[in-house]
């Protein structure tokens, strides 16, 4: 996105080639070719917002850590709450190694069988 400043210093933002207005408060009148359009100039109001969702991000990140710090129970040993997601992490990962290693058994299985390593390099000299 690109912006546009105009003659009357509002803000708007061209997209795709459609053009809409960011500050919806514009005032005209109802002259001809002298129409005047008056904006309010607010960039001090942007910084603000820009400044509440910053600390708003800040604050769910600090939420975060300090839930993923808590100490729990698991079985009788205490754990961090970051640590038992790690923990299940690393368990998916090695589900779907296994889940790889199933579906592609049928293209490799003939290197694991007796005398099975020539006939694959017999198959690759005589391929190209």
């Amino acid at each position: 996105m690109r912006r546009v400043q105009s003659n009357a210093e509002s803000d708007s933002e061209v997209s795709n080639g459609s053009i809409s207005l960011k500050n919806p408060q514009v005032k005209a009148s109802s002259g001809g070719k002298g129409a005047q359009v008056e904006t309010p100039a607010q960039p001090e109001r942007a910084s603000e917002h820009r400044e509440t969702v910053k600390e708003r991000a800040h604050e769910r990140r600090e939420a975060a850590r300090e839930k993923a710090q808590e100490v729990t129970t698991v079985r009788g040993r205490e754990m961090t709450r970051g640590d038992i997601f790690k923990f299940g992490g690393l368990i998916a990962f090695f589900a779907l190694m296994v889940i790889v290693v199933i579906l592609i058994w049928p293209y490799i299985h003939e290197a694991f069988e007796p005398g099975g390593t020539s006939r694959v390099i017999d198959d690759v000299r005589n391929a190209g």
